[in-house]
């Protein structure tokens, strides 16, 4: 029996309710007002379901809209964008004792890996559609996402050295790469009051290969690097707890202007302090996702994301000292620095289309993931060793926390001049 009822008069139980029914009788699905809230989700919509006899939230209806699934999606993609290929930056070193204007080049390449937690919050609203009186209410969700991430970057780059004998360094490269991040949506279940809903079950895998071009310049200590990137996303998900069983894939594209710059002070015995800053705008966008849901009974129809625009500011300071082993020049290093996105929300259309239930048919639910990452330190520990023919190598441990997200990171690579 397929029925849309609305709220008429709502008691403490479902027999104190007086409703209108609607529609035709179809498929054992019902849409009902609600009774109480979740414990994860929490929401004031006028309507709930009814599946073959069991008691579900409205947006079960929807495509990915049981749980937390298209907070998590949006989410997803936004921490991969802001806080991985944030650092993306190149990796440039100029040999020293270098003849006025002499030309120089190298290749680079650097690996890295991690885990991240984020914790978000998101809103949804109903859209008016199908269904009369008209949807009210809105949805609030909190989401846990556990991510693991690989990838690796590549580069080269030619250099004008000791510009006119003034110690300026001018680099012009090109790099590449490609970034893999697993998660899994770890949003506990839902309780309401008569039925409950299970935690999150969304698996997804994303793919991000990526080129990009950069340039470098350094004197005396000053540094300022900037480059452009163009991102290109692969994305393959599972979601047995809205019918999504089987690999289902979706793409997007990205494209990121990142910028540096700072200053490094000596002092006395090696020692070393240098402040810096960094910008990084990037925007992504993603093609309409396809659910076919239960057997295109519900749960069925596309899923469109708005383009998500990040802009990320930072301010690091890093501490370290040189030092002359033999032949090996060390580097041992500290940092701490304060990330913050200044935009971040991600917002995302779930549309009922193609079921075999008509009556459902053009029912919405926009839900908008908040404020992305939001501010979070993140410190670092590592070194820098420079070996003999012009060979530079580096190693950093990172670990991020903040309000929204907790994480750590290991990056490393080798660069050789020519």
């Amino acid at each position: 029996m397929f029925s849309i009822l609305p709220i008429g008069n709502l008691g403490k139980g479902k027999s104190q309710r007086t409703a209108v029914r609607m529609a035709a009788a179809m498929a054992g699905l019902s849409l009902l007002a609600p009774v109480t809230a979740f414990a994860q989700c929490t929401d004031n919509f006028n309507y709930f379901a009814t599946i073959s006899g069991v008691d579900r939230p409205v947006q079960s209806l929807l495509p990915l809209g049981s749980g937390s699934s298209l907070a998590v999606l949006t989410s997803t993609i936004n921490t991969v964008n802001s806080a991985f290929l944030a650092s993306s930056s190149a990796f440039v070193s100029a040999p020293g004792g270098a003849k006025p204007d002499e030309r120089g080049n190298g290749m680079w390449m650097r690996g890295i890996a991690g885990s991240v937690e984020t914790n978000t919050s998101s809103v949804g609203v109903l859209q008016p559609s199908v269904v009369t009186p008209s949807p009210t209410g809105t949805q609030n969700c909190k989401t846990s996402i556990k991510q693991t991430y690989e990838g690796f970057q590549l580069g080269y780059d030619i250099a004008v050295l000791n510009r006119g004998g003034s110690g300026a360094n001018w680099h012009f490269g090109i790099t590449g790469g490609q970034l893999a991040a697993n998660l899994k949506d770890r949003t506990p279940g839902s309780s309401y009051s008569g039925f409950t809903v299970a935690g999150g079950q969304l698996e997804q895998n994303t793919q991000v290969p990526y080129v990009g071009l950069y340039s470098t310049y350094t004197q005396k200590g000053f540094f300022v690097d900037g480059m452009v990137r163009w991102d290109f996303y692969r994305n393959t998900f599972t979601d047995p707890g809205n019918g999504v069983t089987s690999q289902t894939g979706f793409d997007g594209r990205g494209f990121a202007v990142l910028g540096n710059m700072g200053q490094t002070f000596a002092l006395r015995d090696g020692w070393f302090v240098e402040p810096s800053g960094g910008m990084m705008y990037s925007k992504v966008s993603i093609d309409p996702i396809n659910v076919t849901g239960f057997s295109s009974v519900y749960a069925t129809g596309v899923v469109t994301v708005n383009d998500i625009e990040s802009l990320m500011g930072r301010f690091t300071l890093r501490v370290g000292r040189n030092l002359t082993v033999g032949n090996y020049a060390y580097q041992p290093f500290f940092s701490a620095g304060v990330y913050h996105e200044f935009l971040g929300n991600v917002s995302a259309t779930s549309l009922e289309q193609g079921s075999t239930t008509t009556a459902i048919n053009g029912l919405k639910m926009t839900t908008t993931s908040k404020d992305g990452l939001g501010t979070y330190g993140q410190f670092s520990l590592g070194t820098a060793v420079v070996l003999p023919n012009n060979i530079t190598t580096f190693v950093r441990g990172d670990y991020r926390t903040g309000e929204h997200i907790e994480s750590w990171g290991i990056n490393g690579g080798v660069r050789f001049n020519f």
